[in-house]
């Protein structure tokens, strides 16, 4: 029988991520112990759609509005199981809107719990199945939750070379306290801050001024030694280099981003691994990278309507993989959160790109 489910579960079952019903009221939960026991009940239940809740641990069914931490699969209507408490009438009764000029993207509002999907608000399809089987992310590290600042490093991030990058694209910085890279490195040299390592690394120079025999990818400074290690890769999963947990580093990394984001400063972004925002997403969009998804959240206000202050990017996914929110970490501290299973990334925008403004002292002050 459980084999019989397995293959039926791989032939009538769409799982989606991040996804969960809200317009409906489910006739049957249960506590499971993981994803493919809601899975399995789902089949066994002749349920339309089901939604896992790996935060909580519950099962709904039946269990659309993009959560983090949710799981939905829906039923493709294959009829071999022992209920037949099947609902397939259920609609959303709040009213929707579509996101502009864009099919891949999916809109939340705020209080609304709206839902559009590729412009069809009905049925949830998004043609794609997505394996359910449960995936590991790579081991949370040490990371401070205070309000990092970023304004130190800014005006390093325009003193790339030209073949950083592709034509009509140009460097951003991503910043991650606490980890350390496993890695030789290319070069290794003390100097006083972590400012003037960056700066070398995006020169492609030496501390002597002599110029790298290839570009730098990545930096890493040590605090306390006043170590810092040019890197010609990054860390997993875009690059191959392993890291390890470490308070006193601080890791900086290239990343290209495309011109057309009208750039009003030289932003540096806060990159924290394995950690995502719960609950709060504004909009879901398909992205086709890690760079894609931070470009999104920077042409928010252009493309959605909306200023985006942090995105939340799913490697192992290409469909709603991009989240993007009005809040951030530091709007919603309690709703921070350590993801161990997926493999994803939280990106923090600089906040000079929108009214407020904040500052980036603490990667050099922080824990001296």
């Amino acid at each position: 029988m459980e084999r019989f489910l397995d293959n039926q579960a791989e032939l009538c079952l769409q799982a989606y991520p991040n996804l969960r019903i809200t317009c409906a009221t489910a006739y049957e939960q249960r506590i499971l112990l993981n994803e493919h026991e809601c899975r399995d009940l789902c089949l066994k239940m002749s349920a339309k759609t089901c939604q896992y809740n790996k935060i909580r641990m519950k099962s709904c069914v039946p269990s659309v509005t993009p959560t983090i931490g949710f799981l939905l699969f829906v039923n493709d209507d294959c009829d071999f199981g022992e209920s037949k408490h099947v609902n397939r009438n259920v609609t959303s009764k709040q009213s929707t809107f579509t996101a502009p000029g864009n099919n891949n993207i999916t809109m939340m509002r705020q209080g609304k719990k709206s839902v559009i999907m590729d412009d069809k608000t009905q049925e949830v399809k998004i043609n794609a199945t997505v394996d359910t089987i449960k995936l590991y992310g790579s081991t949370s590290y040490y990371s401070s939750r205070k309000n990092e600042p970023q304004n130190e490093f800014r005006n390093i991030a325009m003193l790339s070379n030209p073949e950083d990058c592709l034509a009509g694209f140009s460097v951003y910085i991503e910043a991650i306290d606490g980890i350390q890279v496993i890695d030789e490195g290319m070069a290794t040299f003390q100097t006083r801050t972590p400012k003037i390592c960056l700066h070398k690394c995006m020169k492609n120079t030496l501390n002597n001024g002599s110029l790298l025999p290839t570009n730098c990818r990545s930096v890493q400074y040590d605090r306390i030694t006043k170590r810092c290690i040019l890197f010609n890769t990054s860390i997993t999963p875009i690059g191959n280099a392993y890291y390890t947990p470490n308070e006193n580093t601080v890791y900086f990394e290239k990343i290209c981003i495309s011109d057309m984001v009208r750039r009003k400063c030289e932003i540096v972004l806060r990159r924290i691994p394995q950690y995502i925002l719960v609950g709060h997403a504004t909009a879901a969009i398909n992205a086709s990278s890690h760079n894609y998804c931070i470009e999104m959240c920077l042409r928010s206000l252009e493309m959605l309507a909306f200023t985006c202050r942090s995105a939340i990017y799913f490697y192992e996914y290409s469909k709603s993989n991009c989240i993007l929110n009005k809040d951030s970490a530091q709007t919603r501290p309690e709703y921070f959160t350590n993801e161990r299973e997926q493999k994803v990334d939280y990106i923090e925008m600089d906040e000079c790109h929108s009214t407020r403004g904040h500052s980036l002292n603490n990667l050099i002050n922080n824990r001296q």
